[in-house]
């Protein structure tokens, strides 16, 4: 394929009030410029802090100004609040739609040929920007995905991912949307991740909604078995990027609960239960967590009798 790269050169206009404004290129592989305007999909996401998101807006950016050098400004219409702060991130995606002949001359037509999903980082009220830490590498990823592609094979960057499947996200539009069951599913991706990768020894089941927005539907992940040992951390994790005590900042994983409530999960809690489903389980973590402070690393933490190190990875 041609191939589409993207490449954010700079973000202005990212502090308390105003509206990011974000010069980036798209080209093809052999350095060609493309349109913005012509293409079938070209979107911008920011979101903030960096420290742990918890808002990400997406805009189409397909309107973008040309600035007469080959690349193009977008404005966003989303304004930081006036009380945030640390750093915010910008991430794009998109696809051209082309035809592939085949060795044999036939033509399979209408394929998209999608862009890597750039990431950049912007200042709020930091003196420098502070990028998002990185738990997971996508190359660990494609080591068994070949190539991680979802929602139509435009968001295939684990750093672009966090942005929008944040603390606070659920499926609840597309379940409702679908006329699911409720209440909603949380989508946080380190609860997602592991729990999908659980698959069949979850214990229980895992059922979210996702599809395009004109046919949502119900995904179960009950039948999914892992390529492999679960406690070898290494194999998705960036090595010590797991290992409590966490960093901090770190916002709690909201799960909705019938009554329409949420319930907190803190954040080393939330990752555990993504694997450790069993009740004796659970109330461990419940007991061991008061006021919101987990006490997970007295026995867990870096050199513990039951570290991370020590009981899971190989």
């Amino acid at each position: 394929m041609p191939g589409v790269v993207f490449e954010i050169l700079k973000i202005t206009g990212g502090e308390p009030g105003n509206n990011p404004v974000v010069t980036f290129t798209v080209k093809n592989k052999q350095g060609e410029r493309l349109d913005p305007s012509r293409l079938p999909n070209l979107r911008l996401v920011v979101a903030w802090p960096t420290a742990d998101y918890k808002i990400a807006v997406e805009e189409d950016a397909r309107k973008a100004k040309a600035s007469g050098d080959g690349s193009y400004t977008y404005k966003f219409k989303y304004a930081i609040p006036s009380d945030a702060t640390g750093s915010g991130a910008v991430g794009i995606q998109g696809f051209t739609v082309v035809d592939i002949k085949k060795p044999n001359g036939d033509l399979i037509k209408a394929q998209r040929d999608v862009g890597f999903n750039f990431v950049r980082y912007f200042s709020i009220t930091d003196k420098e920007p502070m990028p998002r830490r990185k738990a997971v590498k996508i190359e660990n990823c494609n080591v068994c995905h070949l190539k991680l592609a979802t929602h139509g094979e435009m968001r295939n960057n684990t750093e672009f991912c966090v942005m929008c499947h944040n603390a606070g996200q659920n499926d609840h539009e597309k379940r409702d949307s679908a006329k699911g069951r409720m209440p909603p599913q949380s989508v946080h991706y380190k609860r997602l991740i592991h729990r999908i990768h659980t698959g069949a020894n979850l214990g229980e089941p895992f059922v979210v909604y996702g599809g395009t927005p004109a046919k949502p539907g119900a995904i179960d992940f009950s039948d999914i078995r892992f390529p492999g040992d679960r406690r070898n951390c290494v194999k998705c994790h960036v090595p010590g990027a797991n290992e409590p005590p966490l960093p901090a900042g770190l916002l709690p994983t909201l799960i909705p609960q019938p009554d329409g409530s949420m319930k907190a999960l803190q954040p080393i809690t939330s990752a555990c239960v993504g694997c450790h489903t069993a009740e004796p389980a659970k109330l461990h973590m419940e007991t061991m967590t008061f006021n919101g402070q987990e006490s997970c690393v007295t026995c867990h933490g870096v050199g513990r009798s039951f570290a991370v190190s020590k009981v899971h990875q190989r």
